[in-house]
């Protein structure tokens, strides 16, 4: 069972909701552009990860992967760490999450993802 998986079930729970059923590759179906992302509200991307860099962000160890597909690009932080399994150059990546837009570009802190 993937994390995102989890993360619904135990949500569903929590709200009295039904249990997600069907084909959990559907969350492609559900992403949206990222050119096309509105700011501040959860979306659900997906792409191809160009860059990886490591980094530290106000001193906490920070893994940014660049996340692109037709329409655009946007920056994927995952705070705290310094490697995660699987997260590769050239890997297709799908995230929900809530995106800020700044001056710098499009962000995304601490997605939950699932590699395709």
């Amino acid at each position: 069972m993937s994390l995102f998986s989890r993360w619904r079930s135990r949500s569903a729970n929590r709200s009295g909701g039904a249990q997600p059923t069907g084909n959990p590759n559907s969350r492609r179906d559900e992403s949206v552009p990222i050119a096309e992302a509105p700011d501040r509200v959860q979306v659900t991307i997906a792409g191809r990860i160009r860059v990886i860099r490591i980094q530290p962000q106000a001193g906490v160890p920070t893994v940014e992967a660049r996340i692109a597909d037709e329409s655009g690009e946007l920056s994927v932080l995952f705070l705290g760490r310094r490697h995660i399994a699987g997260v590769d150059v050239g890997r297709r990546i799908v995230a929900t999450g809530v995106i800020h837009h700044a001056n710098d570009g499009a962000r995304m802190l601490n997605p939950v993802y699932e590699l395709v």
